[in-house]
């Protein structure tokens, strides 16, 4: 009975996660300020529930050596505070405040996943979750260009779906594309749904206008459906398959059709046709990435040990910009260069640690295309991009990191 017990609690804590990164996703990527009070509330009532489920009923915690790397960044961070070596308290605090959500959200996601039939769910949620998007983001491309959801308008971005820049969506899609795409190849699986939820993932990111994301989910689906036709040859009869491959062609042909029709239609034709021109982006941009990146060297020169302060580049990149060119220069758009440039050694550990621990463990080929490559890629793209300044693609890296 207490085994129930406990695994009833953990699948409402999953549904409960789930949830959580779902509203992250479609709330603008949970970048906006009142975001952060919703996330920490939602993750400080199931912490809380499960410490008094602790209390009642004492049950075994899972413990992780990814633990480390996530509690490094929130600790480096309150040592800046203390020691005043921040180029900003008020970002510092702020981010420091996030790394905690994001340790919260991981610690209780490992201890819920540890049960496979709860990673079975959360997977098919994390692929209705990337169909979902899509489906938004194309909607939202072909009826409201310049204005997430009809209303919220980012001059200077290129806004897709929810989020304010394309290649958050593409970074998105990159985490929850192969996993889905060996989903519609599973036995068992419920696979016309999963190959809808592929095709809209593809399309979305066709439409996206993010060339490096485009090029990264191509990949994907080439190493995916290889690695998912191999393990469907190798494990199923062949009755199973017979059965597997009509569905696939099925799904293909929807999908097709689907597509066909909607480039016939002239009101949709003439949206494509106006979605190729580039948007004018008001200003001209002196600085390049070059300069940027060589800026943020010589601030990672300036203090290698502590950094600048955790989620102070923006202030410390104003103090040592080569020249003003009007244009407030928020990221380097370079994830573990900022990582270096606030954190220093810190910063530039945490990012060895994970890469270290994600390649040391033993895992079936099915979890390497599933989990392994895409929290690669991602973190691959993130060196020309900066993916962690939104909070809802660092929530959906932690899930599929655990």
């Amino acid at each position: 009975m207490a085994a129930t017990t406990l695994f009833v609690f953990k699948r409402r804590t999953a549904l409960g996660l789930s949830a959580l990164l779902f509203f992250a996703v479609f709330a603008f990527g949970a970048t906006d300020p009142w975001a952060f009070p919703v996330v920490a509330g939602a993750l400080l009532a199931l912490i809380a529930l499960w410490a008094l489920r602790m209390l009642r009923h004492p049950y075994r915690v899972t413990l992780s050596w990814f633990y480390l790397p996530l509690a490094l960044a929130p600790a480096a961070g309150a040592a800046q505070l203390l020691l005043g070596r921040t180029a900003s308290r008020y970002h510092t605090s702020t981010e420091v405040g996030w790394w905690i959500a994001y340790l919260v959200f991981f610690v209780l996601a490992v201890n819920v996943l540890d049960d496979v039939a709860l990673r079975r769910s959360v997977q098919r949620r994390l692929a209705y979750l990337g169909g979902a998007v899509s489906a938004v983001a194309i909607v939202q491309w072909l009826v409201s260009p310049r204005a997430a959801y009809g209303f919220r308008e980012a001059p200077a971005a290129t806004i897709f779906g929810p989020f304010a820049d394309a290649d958050n969506f593409a970074f998105l899609i990159e985490l929850l594309f192969p996993g889905a795409l060996l989903l519609a190849f599973r036995s068992g699986e419920r696979r016309l749904p999963m190959l809808i939820c592929c095709a809209l993932m593809i399309a979305g990111v066709a439409l996206s206008g993010s060339t490096l994301g485009q090029a990264v989910v191509a990949g994907e689906f080439v190493i995916g459906l290889g690695v998912a036709m191999f393990l469907a040859a190798r494990s199923l009869t062949g009755r199973a398959l017979g059965k597997q491959a009509f569905l696939t062609v099925v799904g293909a042909a929807a999908v097709a059709l689907t597509v066909i029709i909607g480039f016939g239609a002239d009101e949709i034709r003439e949206r494509l046709e106006l979605g190729l021109d580039p948007i004018e982006t008001p200003g001209a941009f002196v600085l390049n990435r070059a300069d940027v990146l060589d800026t943020s060297w010589r601030l990672i020169q300036q203090q290698p040990a502590l950094g600048h302060g955790l989620g102070a580049f923006a202030p410390a990149f104003a103090t040592a910009v080569p020249r003003r060119d009007g244009v407030h220069w928020e990221h380097g758009y370079s994830d573990p260069v900022e990582l270096a440039v606030e954190l220093g050694a810190a910063g530039i550990a945490l990012q060895l640690i994970v890469v270290a621990l994600m390649l040391a463990a033993r895992r079936d080929l099915r979890a390497w295309i599933s989990f392994v490559l895409p929290l690669a890629v991602f973190w691959a793209h993130s060196w020309v991009r900066s993916p962690m300044r939104s909070p809802a693609l660092v929530l959906a890296a932690l899930t599929v990191l655990a």
